[in-house]
């Protein structure tokens, strides 16, 4: 039997180009074994995925952030070329991971989520290119840490502002529990980088990056 449970998530599109896996949002639940000792789990195992994921060689990068409490760190991408496709997992402490599908012709465009992601509850989650990515540090020393299908190129980055996109009326499929937590947090109390507070708002996103206009 499978140590893992794996789920594609119907709510953002599933047939984007060829339908495959790595176009489509998934989740991937691992078992955590406990005893006196403390805990184990197998954080990914070869073959429980199909095509590229079978096996890790698609890994480009793999990145590690330590965070305070309410530290947020997005919204994230890269442009052309040098889009990534993220796997994320929290292996210390917890993040309500953020996401939104930037992808013009996706029928899910502009379609934003959260996800719960920490030690204990063994979820990691798959981000396709094309997407803007965060997470809100919810405990202090959290570890979040990132696969990459891509390496990181700094002329490439690009991203949008998290305030802008809460306030944001285009912004759609913001309603289960995870997403009215986070909109319950207090603006003032994000802890972010000058740099993340200075990224533009997410119209001037999808005009500037994805020629789109409203």
């Amino acid at each position: 039997m499978s140590e893992f449970k794996i789920d594609i998530d119907k709510d953002f599109d599933v047939s984007y180009e060829n339908g495959n896996i790595e176009d489509s949002v998934f989740t991937f639940e691992s078992k955590r074994f406990s005893d006196d000792r403390g805990d184990f789990k197998e954080f990914w195992k070869e073959n429980e995925l199909t095509g590229r994921f079978a096996k890790l060689d698609w890994v480009k990068q793999c990145n590690m952030s330590k965070s305070k409490m309410n530290v947020f760190r997005g919204m994230h991408a890269q442009r052309g070329d040098s889009s990534q496709g993220k796997f994320v997992s929290c292996s210390h402490g917890a993040v309500m991971d953020v996401i939104i599908d930037m992808r013009p012709k996706s029928c899910t465009f502009r379609t934003i989520k959260t996800y719960y992601l920490s030690f204990e509850n063994c979820l990691s989650l798959w981000v396709p290119r094309g997407f803007l990515h965060g997470f809100l540090s919810l405990s202090d020393n959290t570890v979040f840490q990132y696969l990459c299908d891509s390496t990181y190129d700094k002329s490439s980055e690009c991203g949008a502002n998290i305030f802008s996109i809460l306030d944001d009326d285009m912004i759609y499929n913001f309603s289960d529990k995870c997403h009215k937590g986070f909109m319950s947090m207090v603006k003032s109390q994000f802890i972010m980088s000058e740099k993340d507070k200075a990224l533009p708002s997410i119209v001037e996103f999808e005009k500037n990056e994805l020629g789109v206009t409203r």
